[in-house]
């Protein structure tokens, strides 16, 4: 049983990393988009300037 588990966590140690970033990078493209939609009117006359 103390083999097992201890596979279970060793296995899931080297997969932290992938999920945590890409939990980031969920996040930090919601508040991009956000940010986006918040302050479109100066991308849209920056652009036609």
């Amino acid at each position: 049983v103390c083999v097992l588990e201890r596979q279970i966590f060793d296995f899931l140690g080297y997969q932290w990393a992938p999920i945590l970033a890409n939990f980031v990078h969920i996040i930090i493209v919601i508040l991009g988009l956000f940010g986006t939609i918040q302050y479109r009117p100066r991308y849209i006359t920056g652009y036609h300037v």
